[in-house]
């Protein structure tokens, strides 16, 4: 495993969890209507495709063993090149996935060598 490889999953687990805090509690009108809140949002989602590109390129089979990596790497490029096209809706619907994800039952993957059992990082990307 790659030195980088700890820390892109530590970034993606803490962005992750960062979608889940501030979406707590919060509707999705709620979201619409507060600019913050949005702009918090889908940065945490920049940062989560991001370390995850990074580590695709890095440590390819870690990357692969992730859950919908494709759609995670291309919501990032969305949210990035497309800024004026995101679609706010989808934005609040993928972080439900992200919300369970952060929780006890899925977790970003701590090792995938070395003896230490993988676990999965899911993520419900449309």
């Amino acid at each position: 495993m790659p030195p980088e490889t700890p820390k892109l999953l530590h970034d993606m687990q803490t962005a992750a969890q960062d979608i889940a805090d501030s979406s707590a509690g919060r509707t999705y009108e709620l979201f619409l209507l507060d600019k913050q809140l949005r702009m918090a949002i889908e940065r945490a989602f920049e940062i989560v495709g991001q370390a995850l590109t990074k580590l695709h390129k890095i440590d390819p089979s870690t990357a692969t063993s992730i859950t919908d990596w494709r759609a995670i790497m291309g919501f990032r490029n969305v949210l990035i090149h497309g800024y004026a096209i995101v679609d706010p809706a989808k934005t609040w619907d993928n972080r439900h996935g992200i919300q369970g994800a952060a929780g006890t039952k899925c977790q970003l993957i701590r090792a995938a060598r070395g003896g230490r059992s993988a676990q999965t990082f899911r993520v419900f990307f449309e």
